[in-house]
């Protein structure tokens, strides 16, 4: 999981450069906080943190 999503960032690098998606991305976690995505976003978000 960790080798698919670290070749997944390195192709978003590749395709974004050095632009900033974060602003991008909060919307996209904020429109997906009422859809059945929701619970999914919280513990990858978990995830993310603990690793």
């Amino acid at each position: 999981m960790q080798a698919a999503r670290a070749s997944l960032f390195e192709l978003a690098r590749a395709l974004f450069g050095d632009r900033d998606l974060e602003p991008a991305i909060d919307l996209l976690r904020d429109l997906t906080q009422y859809s059945s995505y929701a619970g999914l976003v919280t513990r990858r978000r978990e995830l993310d943190r603990d690793s």
